[in-house]
């Protein structure tokens, strides 16, 4: 579907309703606020939590359906810079983490800050063999502090969505 359909079906419900004009840059700012809103629905939205019931009624990786649909978006794996203190920023179009692994492709494990203390004094489970990282404000934090580089798959902010025009001598827009 191409945003020229979009922006010319949204032109007719307004002249059909009489109930205005609708210009480009309004089209624009809201087919992008749709768009967000969208992406965080399927992402699994904090409001639509049930009492009692602590799982969104659609989320990620909830099932394989929703998975597809924002297979677009999925970007495959990248290197994520890692400083000395294990620390990582997160990468500009960064959603959500789908996957995160070792350049050996050993997965590597979320753990809840709440739980840090246990994983990182595990004897049976060494944090040295089983990588693990959690979330800050700034980005990832990993253990052990040296790692190396490790590779992230992530769901992306999607693409601006920009009906772009030029006036002809009228001063009417023209989509190009």
């Amino acid at each position: 579907m191409k945003v020229d359909f979009l922006y010319s079906i949204g032109k007719f419900i307004l002249n059909k309703n009489q109930q205005g004009y609708w210009n480009p840059t309004d089209f624009n700012n809201s087919i992008n606020m749709a768009q967000m809103s969208f992406l965080d629905y399927l992402l699994g939205e904090f409001q639509g939590y049930q009492t009692g019931k602590p799982v969104a009624r659609v989320q990620y990786s909830l099932t394989e359906q929703t998975r597809q649909r924002l297979a677009p978006l999925i970007k495959p794996p990248a290197t994520l810079t890692i400083d000395v203190t294990g620390a990582s920023v997160y990468p500009g179009d960064y959603q959500q983490v789908d996957a995160m692994y070792t350049t050996g492709m050993d997965r590597i494990r979320y753990a809840p800050p709440e739980k840090l203390y246990s994983f990182l004094n595990s004897v049976i489970d060494p944090v040295a063999d089983n990588p693990i990282y959690y979330f800050n404000s700034s980005g990832f934090q990993l253990y052990p502090i040296g790692i190396g580089s490790v590779l992230l798959s992530y769901v992306a902010t999607p693409p601006a969505i920009v009906w772009a025009f030029t006036p002809d001598a009228q001063g009417r827009t023209i989509y190009n």
